[in-house]
């Protein structure tokens, strides 16, 4: 028995085309995944991210000292604003009907400083905790790289910031 077209031989059908053309492309993917894979070894993606967080705690540090710096200048302009106050409130005569408003004004500039003054306290001592934080993690990352006088190093200078914090602590209470 003859087949009914002899022109078409089993080599040139469409189907092994498209069948080869998949397998070409099929294989040529495999070796990119196995570089990807290989690309990261997990040491080097643990510094890197350690890195970033550390660099990210620089950020938030800077951006917390940017406002402190901002508030201890307005801290110094209300101050100054209440001296003015005061200062007005005692030179003019008591019969006008501003005295009233001045003191008001005073009122609340006490008020602000002291919203104020709680404001830098309360970052002062978020500031000294973030760097308390960072410095023990430093510590555990020279430690878990195999350099423990560093790590040691950062640890006693985190307790002597803790041990710092709480004589400034003793002291303020002593004063205030």
């Amino acid at each position: 028995m003859k087949s009914p077209n002899p022109k078409k031989s089993i080599a040139n059908m469409d189907v092994l085309d498209d069948i080869r053309g998949l397998l070409s492309t099929g294989q040529g993917r495999s070796p990119q995944r196995n570089r990807e894979k290989t690309k990261n070894p997990a040491p080097d993606a643990l510094i890197n991210s350690l890195r970033d967080e550390i660099k990210e705690y620089q950020e938030q540090l800077k951006t917390r000292e940017g406002e402190i710096t901002r508030l201890k200048k307005e801290l110094e302009e209300l101050a100054v604003k209440l001296e003015c106050a005061l200062k007005a409130k005692d030179s003019k005569p008591a019969a006008s009907p501003q005295p009233q408003t001045v003191p008001d004004a005073a009122v609340q500039l006490e008020a602000r400083i002291t919203e104020l003054t709680q404001t830098m306290e309360q970052i002062e001592d978020l500031l000294k905790l973030k760097s308390q934080e960072l410095l023990k993690k430093i510590a555990r990352v020279f430690q878990e790289g195999g350099q423990d006088e560093a790590g040691l190093e950062f640890r006693r200078g985190a307790s002597q910031l803790e041990a710092a914090e709480n004589f400034a602590r003793f002291l303020r209470l002593l004063i205030g």
